[in-house]
């Protein structure tokens, strides 16, 4: 069956380009190139099925690439890692301040209240970039237990288990290391065949 492009497809990668880009000119950090957008792409198809910025149904996770922002969470571990933490809080800084719909100091927010102001953030379309950012952010190499985001050496269907087992390192996620778990084969099964497909396809009609 061949793969009709959408205006859908074309708004999501262009959501991910555009914060990307702002991140690296902006923040100085980062680069943009076809292999992180297609990644990133796969994995918020993968998440939230690019549908659900509120876990559903009443989960805790946030945004399409569904951070949680509980303690030692995903934002939390964003906003505090040595590695991230700088470029994420100069980037939730300038969000806050430019935006009309919330009236706060973030350099006067406790590490809590930060966390949990961003997991609102992330319920509104207005902060999808930072969303973007900071799926962006978590996958930057952290100490001795991430590498960074892998450079493809191609993008195809074909090579969806070698960005299977980046993603799921990465999200360090239980249900995600326990291969003899249904939960997990289903998963798997989805990334396979939809989520990274999907990435794959909508990439390679664009470029």
């Amino acid at each position: 069956m061949s793969f009709e492009l959408t205006d859908l497809h074309r708004t999501r990668v262009n959501l991910i380009k555009t914060a990307l880009t702002e991140m690296r000119d902006t923040f100085k950090r980062g680069t943009v190139t076809n292999e992180i957008v297609c990644f990133l792409y796969a994995i918020a198809r993968q998440e939230s099925d690019w549908v659900h910025r509120k876990q559903n149904p009443t989960g805790p996770a946030r945004g399409f690439w569904q951070f949680e922002p509980g303690l030692n969470k995903g934002i939390d571990d964003v906003l505090t890692n040595d590695w991230t933490r700088k470029t994420a809080n100069e980037v939730c800084k300038e969000y806050v301040k430019n935006s009309p719909t919330l009236d706060v100091d973030w350099a006067e927010l406790s590490r809590n209240t930060k966390r949990e102001l961003v997991g609102q953030m992330f319920e509104l379309s207005e902060f999808d970039n930072i969303a973007v950012m900071f799926a962006r952010l978590y996958f930057l190499p952290i100490g001795n237990t991430r590498s960074p985001l892998p450079a493809l050496p191609y993008i195809d269907e074909d090579d969806w288990e070698h960005a299977w087992d980046s993603y799921r390192n990465r999200w360090r996620w239980s249900q995600y290391n326990e291969p003899h778990s249904q939960r997990y084969k289903d998963n798997e099964k989805k990334w396979k065949e939809t989520s990274w497909k999907e990435a794959v396809n909508v990439m390679k009609a664009i470029n």
